[in-house]
């Protein structure tokens, strides 16, 4: 009996020396490929989760659902107050109006709407800055951390014997997340403020020009987007970095969805819903999982902002219509259609750099 005892005993402490072992072991691989600056390029506010061996990701996903439904709240009061107070002003507006005396018409109702264009615009201005401003950040901060990403994920795939592909892989992932990113701050975001500025003056006095140079605005994003987002999608499929089967109703299913859901570039996103799904199960690793769940967290509240902007303004034009007729309520929608670009872009940036994680993966061997 005393010799089962002693064996078991040895047992017991033979298995927390392998465990100690093991975690010095993960400890020294993380040490190696670099994990420190990874961990200190995670954006602030993303910091909820540990780069450790038994960070599962599916409990994370739990965490950056219940940081959304925590904070959705706040974000849907924000943007009610603001279009509440774009569709008072078109009510007012359209008060002032229809109390006009006929002789004073033609100047009083120029005077009108230009005191409306303005007034809409003013009124959705802290929208317009703080949550397209909170997308420029959004865009930086993946920026940033990708840099630190991107490398780490390259060293785990040289160490499981391909290093040249490593190299290839991070380096045009790289290029596309640069090309996209410059793209974004020198030309794009401005772009959504010349949308922005041509419709507010076409509200005021309305301009074919104006409109044209509006509508020629969102179709230069979009198609830049669209092209852009196309070549990097088109190399990871032409390349076969990432293949497998999945199962057919539930990749038509994720097409749908983000079809549906993304603004602009829905389509390409979901275009690419098969490879990301291919690659989804090979997400396992502990740097995939922590490099996945950090991206999601960033953009959980930024995105929902955005999105729910995009949905308010589009439904404050529909409530406008009736009221103001096209000046205002097209206004409103263009507001909209801003939010709706700045997501796109977000969207865009975010698609390139998971894909470049599934694919790591699915190089080291992953799944």
């Amino acid at each position: 009996m005393k010799r089962v005892l002693c064996l078991l005993f040895a047992i017991v402490l033979l298995s927390f020396s392998v465990d100690a072992e093991d975690e010095s072991m993960y400890r020294k691989q993380l040490d190696a490929i670099g994990a420190d600056e990874l961990l200190d390029a995670v954006p602030e506010g993303a910091d909820e989760f540990e780069l450790k061996s038994d960070l599962s990701f599916n409990e994370g996903l739990s965490v950056v659902l219940d940081k959304l439904l925590r904070g959705i709240k706040g974000i849907f009061s924000a943007g009610l107050r603001c279009v509440a107070a774009v569709i008072t002003v078109s009510f007012v507006c359209n008060c002032v109006s229809a109390l006009t005396l006929p002789a004073d018409n033609s100047a009083v109702q120029t005077s009108i709407s230009l005191v409306g264009a303005i007034a809409v615009t003013a009124a959705a201005a802290q929208s317009i800055t703080g949550v397209i401003g909170m997308g420029k950040e959004l865009i930086s901060n993946v920026d940033l951390f990708s840099k630190s990403l991107l490398p780490t994920l390259a060293a785990v795939e040289a160490a499981s014997g391909a290093p040249g592909g490593a190299i290839a892989r991070t380096t045009a992932t790289v290029f596309f997340s640069d090309l996209l990113i410059s793209l974004i701050n020198y030309a794009l975001m401005p772009l959504v403020y010349v949308n922005i500025f041509a419709a507010t003056a076409n509200a005021a006095a309305p301009n074919s020009a104006l409109r044209k140079i509006s509508d020629l605005s969102v179709r230069v994003v979009s198609s830049t987007l669209k092209l852009t987002l196309g070549a990097f999608v088109s190399y990871i499929t032409v390349t076969g970095v990432i293949s497998g089967s999945v199962d057919t109703a539930g990749i038509k299913t994720a097409k749908f969805a983000i079809g549906g859901a993304v603004p602009v570039v829905g389509g390409i996103i979901s275009d690419a819903a098969e490879t990301v799904m291919a690659g989804a199960a090979l997400i396992k690793s502990t740097v995939g999982v922590f490099g996945m769940l950090v991206i999601l967290s960033a953009c959980a509240v930024p995105f929902l902002t955005l999105a729910v902007n995009y949905f308010l303004f589009k439904f404050a034009s529909v409530c406008t219509s009736p009221i103001t007729g096209e000046s205002i309520s097209g206004l409103a929608e263009r507001l909209g259609q801003s939010f709706g670009l700045v997501l796109a872009m977000s969207a865009s940036c975010v698609t390139v750099i998971f894909i470049a994680i599934v694919a790591a993966m699915k190089s080291a061997g992953v799944g």
